[in-house]
């Protein structure tokens, strides 16, 4: 699996969609409820943000990759341009944010300024992301951005 080109990222970015949205709602609304528009807008908003956020580690591991032949993102595409992938990637987000505001009523606008500000973290954090920061910057800020997101989405529900 290592041997395919990003593959790996792509599966990571699948995984936790499927396992945070889909699953919960296959197993209580069944599978016509998956197909709804607010649950779509929410399983690929979590695939984008989850593969923004992965990006940077195969930034960090872009030595170890090449020493081991591996093809990821930022040794086919140097870190750079890896890193406008994944802000892309959080664009993109926001833009399903907009969308699902203005075409939807399942996204209330205290919930829709929590998603909004974590992207806004997630992509300055990314910013940052190069392959000589220590592991405390992975592992507390960008896994962090997970716990962020959920600490906004918290937040916005009490008020």
């Amino acid at each position: 699996m290592r041997d395919i080109p990003g593959l790996k990222i792509y599966l990571i970015s699948l995984v936790l969609p499927c396992v945070t949205v889909a699953i919960p709602i296959l197993s209580t609304s069944g599978f016509h409820a998956f197909f709804q528009q607010d649950i779509l807008f929410a399983f690929f908003r979590k695939m984008l943000f989850v593969f923004a956020i992965t990006v940077p580690f195969d930034i960090r591991d872009m030595d170890h990759d090449q020493k081991n032949n591996l093809k990821t993102i930022p040794l086919l595409v140097g870190d750079a341009k890896a890193k406008g992938i994944a802000v892309f990637a959080l664009i993109t987000y926001i833009l399903l944010l907009f969308i699902q505001l203005f075409t939807s009523s399942g996204l209330d606008t205290r919930y829709f300024a929590a998603l909004l500000l974590s992207a806004v973290i997630s992509m300055f954090i990314i910013w940052q992301t190069n392959k000589i920061k220590n592991e405390y910057f992975y592992s507390l800020l960008l896994e962090g951005t997970m716990i962020i997101q959920c600490l906004l989405i918290i937040g916005a529900s009490c008020f």
